[in-house]
């Protein structure tokens, strides 16, 4: 049902405030240099993750098809909060998702279900026209950052895409026929697809020809679900775990062919599940569980972000259609041909991605995006270390 409020909003912000300290617990470990929100609760179970046009975070109820959206006022809190969380206030859309849900350029969502790609208001979450495509698992689903194609799980296994004008269908890979695909993610220069293989408990890497060119078995954590991308050096890409763990996956020379190191990124959290990364650059990621603020834990479903620095996918950031010429968060969100992997509309700096240390004081850090800067020391080492590259 449209409009159904769960808490009500307190204090009121500007366009993309977040009212929080980073102080959250629902990790009870979490990697230096990151932090992490409680950003909202609802009763239902969590699955996907995608942003409103205003940069609201939207999370599916994770059914095969009919799943309505749960929609969290980013520019609003609960107050008070006995917890101290600084929950964010929400809402229920109507809506006929699936479990995977994903932004596009062209403005809107589209949700992996059982009777294929749906396609959402990225603002109501009402259904724009018919599904099409091949029937899907309803769960994996990514925009191609080189094609802007949909690609998504089918009932077998294999991976299917769609174009967006729903009037093309085929395959994409075959090569995982038989497996239990769950979250996809494309690398941010869109060369490869990164899928979680929770029938082997591994991340399998596939190249643009179909092929699978490195298979991950999982070193630390469970099965894995959701996946993102750090932006920023040093690149890494985590994997969301059913064991309440983030798993860290650095590849070398950022090469995603070769055997990356994996380490403990978090722990101590609740079932996870998938993914997306927000216009904020941090990474939202949905749990069957609460762990608020003062420690406390209920069986409420949680969405939790974890800041800086991390890539969204096309279609999430806050740039117009595709070709538009206007920088975000410096990740190629309209469809730009990529250069050194960031949105060439953005090589001035343009408000959101550093190119001087000046731009790094009195308190500038903190308008930046791509990345997001814990301090301004932070911001000017990126600077420096882009400097240095040849």
């Amino acid at each position: 049902m449209l409009g159904v409020t769960l808490v009500i909003a307190g204090s009121a912000g500007g366009a993309l405030a977040d009212h929080s300290d980073g102080d959250g617990k629902s990790f009870t470990t979490l990697a230096p240099s990151f932090t992490q929100d409680l950003f909202g609760i609802g009763p239902e179970f969590f699955g996907g993750v995608a942003f409103a046009p205003d940069g609201d975070p939207l999370v599916d109820f994770c059914r095969f098809s009919g799943s309505d959206l749960r929609r969290f006022d980013r520019q609003s809190v609960v107050s008070p909060d006995p917890t101290g969380s600084e929950l964010h206030p929400s809402t229920v859309q109507g809506s006929n998702a699936g479990c995977g849900l994903t932004n596009h350029p062209d403005g809107t969502l589209y949700s992996n279900t059982s009777g294929g790609v749906t396609n959402l208001d990225a603002n109501t979450g009402a259904q724009l026209r018919p599904a099409f495509g091949d029937a899907g698992n309803a769960l994996g689903i990514a925009t191609d950052p080189q094609t802007l194609n949909l690609v998504y799980v089918g009932f077998d296994g294999v991976l299917r895409f769609v174009n967006r004008d729903f009037t093309t269908a085929g395959t994409y890979s075959g090569a995982t026929a038989g497996l239990f695909i769950d979250g996809i993610a494309f690398e941010p220069q869109g060369r490869y697809l990164f899928i979680a293989d929770r029938t082997n408990r591994a991340v399998k890497v596939i190249d643009r020809s179909g092929a699978i060119v490195n298979d991950v078995p999982l070193a630390i954590g469970s099965e894995p679900d959701g996946i993102a991308f750090k932006a920023v050096a040093p690149k890494f890409m985590v994997t969301v775990n059913l064991d309440g763990t983030l798993t860290r996956y650095d590849f070398p020379a950022d090469d995603y062919t070769r055997t990356p190191t994996q380490s403990l990124f978090a722990s101590g959290g609740f079932r996870g599940d998938l993914s997306q990364v927000g216009p904020d650059g941090c990474l939202y990621l949905t749990q069957e569980g609460t762990r608020y603020d003062d420690g406390s834990v209920d069986s409420n479903n949680s969405l939790v972000r974890i800041c800086p620095g991390f890539a969204p996918p096309p279609g999430a950031g806050t740039e117009g259609p595709v070709g538009d010429a206007t920088c975000s968060d410096g990740i190629d969100n309209d469809g730009d041909a990529l250069v050194d992997g960031a949105d060439p509309d953005c090589a001035g700096g343009g408000g959101t991605t550093p190119t001087n240390k000046d731009q790094c004081k009195n308190g500038g850090w903190r308008t930046f995006t791509h990345p997001a800067f814990r301090n301004q020391g932070d911001c000017v080492s990126f600077v420096t270390s882009r400097k240095s590259r040849p």
